[in-house]
């Protein structure tokens, strides 16, 4: 899923109201602080996720003939690609 700048923000906001006073988790950082890890954090993620496709779709170059004839799905390829190259990079979906 693709998200804005904001709502990746109002994430990392919401995530950090929700953890706050938790006895299960300590914030070591000020509120602004972990927010601003958290917003990095997601779009340092989506952009791999963005940069895997882009290397999913380079790999299926090479069957669009078979594509194209109905021989192959491209979308069921696309997922079942996208998923075992982002489980040999360690990417997190």
């Amino acid at each position: 899923m693709k998200l804005r700048k904001n709502d990746i923000e109002g994430i990392s906001k919401k995530l950090c109201r929700d953890l706050h006073g938790k006895e299960f988790v300590q914030i070591l950082v000020n509120e602004n602080e972990f927010i601003k890890i958290v917003t990095e954090t997601i779009e340092k993620n989506m952009q791999e996720e963005v940069s895997l496709e882009e290397s999913v779709k380079k790999m299926l170059e090479a069957y669009e003939p078979q594509f194209r004839s109905g021989e192959l799905d491209y979308h069921k390829m696309f997922e079942l690609t996208k998923k075992q190259l982002a489980k040999q990079k360690g990417i997190i979906l």
